[in-house]
C-alpha cells in the first residue's frame, strides 16, 4: 500500500460519515478499504452494511417498459417488491398499504 492511499481512504471514511444513504455509505467504505486494507472497523462496517442492505425490503417502481416477446402480464404502473432470489413480485392490497405508509404521497391518487 502506498503512503499516498492513506490521506484518501480517510477521506473516504470521512464521506462515508456524512452519506445518508447506506449503500452510498458502503460505496464509500468499500473505496476506503480498497485503498487502506489495514483498518479492520472498516471491513467490520462494511460486512454490517451488507447484511443491513440485504435483509432491508426494496421496491421497484415501473412507469413505462418495453416488453420484447409475448407480453404475459401488465407491468407499467405498478408497485413491485424484490424478492431474495431478484425476481419482482406486485404488491398486493395489505403490501401496498404497508408501502403508502412507509412513503406517504409516492403513489398518485392514493385513496384508503
Amino acid at each position: 500500500m502506498s503512503e499516498m492511499n492513506r490521506p484518501l481512504a480517510a477521506a473516504m471514511r470521512a464521506m462515508a460519515e456524512r452519506a445518508l444513504d447506506p449503500r452510498e455509505r458502503l460505496g464509500f467504505l468499500k473505496s476506503a478499504w480498497d485503498l487502506d486494507p489495514t483498518k479492520l472497523h472498516v471491513l467490520e462496517q462494511i460486512k454490517a452494511l451488507e447484511r443491513q442492505i440485504l435483509d432491508e425490503t426494496c421496491y421497484v417502481a415501473i412507469e413505462q417498459a418495453i416488453i420484447v416477446g409475448e407480453p404475459s402480464a401488465q407491468i407499467e404502473g405498478c408497485l413491485y417488491v424484490l424478492q431474495p432470489d431478484r425476481s419482482l413480485k406486485p404488491l398486493d392490497g395489505q403490501e401496498l398499504r404497508a408501502f403508502h405508509e412507509r412513503h406517504p404521497n409516492f403513489v398518485k391518487n392514493w385513496r384508503r
